[in-house]
């Protein structure tokens, strides 16, 4: 019965009542209420199609935006209105593809009088991160009665945003070492040859003869160690996984969660004043410190996992003294993860596996995260959790 009682039935339904009616009984009122209701009916039809052929949509070529997740759009739409009578309520519905799936994001304006409308922000929020481009923009207006929908569509827009993640705070938690770095802030003190001298003291049983200074020993009546003074940085390499797929689009999701974490931790030690390099998939080569990282892990794909592959690089690339962060998803299986950490170079440095969860994790999720950090820990690599 509802489907028959449209908007549309009961105007013509009551529109011929009226006719027949006034045929009928020859009445002056009944006419009046016929031509009355039948104009109102035809603007119900025409006012919407009306509107919208007055109105003139433009976007701004080329626009490319940078935003964080849950930051408002202002996407360029410029919406012109060229006639001298406004239009009213007209929805604005904008299209976006990216993360795997299309998300849609509409907007009513009260009224659009002559003139421009600049830089229309949206209230859409992307809330997860990644790389979206803009599909389609569509007006759309059922003004005043709602009879029939006029639509307008701008073909071919040309609009991307890259949707930066939003960085949750994680520390470091291991003692920091220092790397070999003649350009580093840190001064330290070793046995190796250095251009410039450090202090001398007493030989030790074991010591290398090498290292002794003859003219000091001569001078001093005893064997005299010198040491030399070299410049060292502290320096962390941080390793993060691709998200499964799906985890695509997903906020909550423990792969996009890791992600987080992850620029997390290289903020807070940039802070610091430690060098960072930050492996991500997909990038010829790692991440230098803070700049260019929020817009390299929001181009992350959802995929296979890389980890091996990831870890087996920092392996060949990393030094003494240096640290390595991996950053996993507390859904990534301890077998997979064992095998990639077994190149025997991860052995001669610091290395720590951070778990990270979904936000809101339920409790089937915290004993799989508890059982990969078990894992970790029993091999000998340290780990901890993390969760939001």
């Amino acid at each position: 019965m509802e489907r028959w009682l449209s908007k549309a039935r009961v105007l013509i339904g009551l529109s011929a009542v009226l006719l027949i009616a006034a045929l009928n009984r020859q009445d002056p009122m009944l006419y009046r209420m016929f031509l009355f209701l039948a104009t109102l009916s035809a603007l119900g039809y025409a006012l919407p199609w009306l509107s919208l052929r007055s109105l003139r949509v433009k976007l701004e070529a080329g626009r490319y935006l940078e935003v964080n997740e849950g930051a408002p759009l202002a996407i360029g739409i410029l919406i012109e209105n060229v006639s001298r009578w406004p239009s009213f309520m007209v929805e604005v519905r904008t299209e976006w593809t990216g993360s795997g799936h299309t998300l849609v994001a509409s907007e009513t304006l009260g009224v659009i009088r002559r003139g421009r409308v600049p830089d229309l922000a949206h209230g859409m929020k992307l809330e997860c991160r990644g790389e979206y481009v803009l599909t389609a923009v569509r007006l759309g207006s059922g003004f005043p009665l709602g009879l029939t929908r006029a639509t307008l569509t701008l073909e071919r827009p040309d609009a991307r945003v890259l949707v930066l993640p939003r960085p949750l705070a994680t520390q470091w938690p291991l003692p920091w070492d220092t790397a070999e770095d003649h350009r580093g802030e840190l001064t330290t003190r070793r046995l190796g040859q250095s251009l410039e001298p450090g202090i001398l003291r007493p030989y030790e049983h074991g010591e290398p003869v090498g290292r002794v200074s003859w003219g000091a020993s001569a001078r001093a009546g005893e064997l005299i160690i010198q040491h030399y003074q070299q410049q060292g940085a502290r320096r962390l390499r941080v390793v993060v996984d691709r998200p499964p797929k799906a985890d695509a689009g997903d906020t909550d999701s423990a792969g996009e969660q890791a992600i987080r974490h992850a620029a997390g931790l290289v903020l807070a030690c940039v802070q610091q004043g430690v060098q960072t390099f930050t492996h991500a998939p997909d990038q010829a080569e790692p991440v230098r410190n803070a700049a260019p990282l929020l817009p390299a892990l929001a181009r992350v794909r959802t995929g296979e996992s890389a980890l091996a592959a990831q870890l087996a690089r920092v392996a060949g690339e990393v030094k003494a003294g240096e640290q390595v962060a991996v950053v996993v998803s507390a859904a990534t299986r301890p077998e997979l993860l064992l095998a990639a950490l077994a190149p025997p170079r991860l052995r001669t440095v610091r290395v720590a596996v951070c778990v990270v969860t979904r936000r809101r994790a339920a409790p089937p999720e915290w004993v799989q995260a508890r059982a990969l950090q078990d894992a970790l820990t029993g091999a000998g690599w340290p780990a901890w959790t993390e969760a939001s």
